[in-house]
């Protein structure tokens, strides 16, 4: 996966294990895990760096202290990344993030487009970035990874400009490969403006997360020529 990143033009990377019902490591096993992966890849000569994350279940919020937080924010830095609902259970998820915000934690909602519940209520998510939430879009989304009604919803989002990170959710070193640019290259040479956008969701908005800061201003916020609001799962 690393030799992968490094072609795919990708310096650092962070680690992200889930925190469910069904995962999850302590954050000192997290960072021991990382620094260990670190040195195995300086000592092979590969420029990545691997940064310590997690993504963490809405349901596992309450039960985690501020000090676990931090420990498991990326780069211990203060962004946590929380994932999104695989069901139609939106609106419990933006009640958690919202509770989540009020205790002063700056939030990354991961893969927003493969959630039903915001395909068939977009509503939810600028209810969510008007909170203060911020949206993290998948790459391989955007280029049918994940099935047609994923790759049009994600495309309305970045029409929207909406979205505010762009993440490559690797697995593995084959299948679910570290790559980002590269899917969203078709959508690219189809709407004007997107290039500048993507460079900036991959860039500077990028190192604002691992640094633990604000996120900059990014392109003008005006939808692109064309987009508009469309639900995408009917009643």
């Amino acid at each position: 996966m690393a030799r992968r990143a490094v072609k795919a033009g990708i310096e650092c990377m962070a680690a992200t294990p889930h925190v469910n019902e069904h995962y999850g490591m302590s954050s000192g096993d997290l960072i021991s895990a990382v620094d260990s992966a670190n040195s195995r890849f300086e000592h092979a000569g590969l420029p990545l760096q691997v940064i310590s994350g997690a993504e963490i279940a809405y349901q596992r919020l309450d039960g985690l202290g501020d000090e676990t937080l931090q420990a498991l924010s990326l780069n211990q830095a203060g962004w946590l990344l929380v994932e999104s609902p695989s069901n139609l259970a939106a609106e419990p998820f933006v009640g958690a993030v919202a509770q989540l915000r009020h205790r002063g934690w700056q939030v990354l909602v991961a893969h927003p487009e493969r959630c039903p519940g915001f395909q068939r209520r977009p509503e939810l998510l600028d209810r969510l970035v008007l909170s203060g939430a911020r949206l993290q879009i998948t790459g391989p989304a955007v280029s049918g990874r994940f099935g047609s009604v994923v790759k049009r919803f994600a495309e309305s989002l970045i029409e929207r400009r909406i979205v505010h990170n762009a993440a490559s959710d690797a697995h593995d070193a084959e299948l679910r490969a570290p790559s980002i640019r590269e899917h969203f290259v078709p959508l690219m040479r189809r709407r004007r403006g997107v290039e500048s956008y993507v460079e900036w969701l991959t860039g500077p908005a990028a190192s604002a997360v691992l640094a633990g800061e604000p996120l900059p201003p990014k392109a003008p916020n005006a939808a692109l020529p064309g987009a508009r609001r469309r639900r995408w799962l009917r009643s």
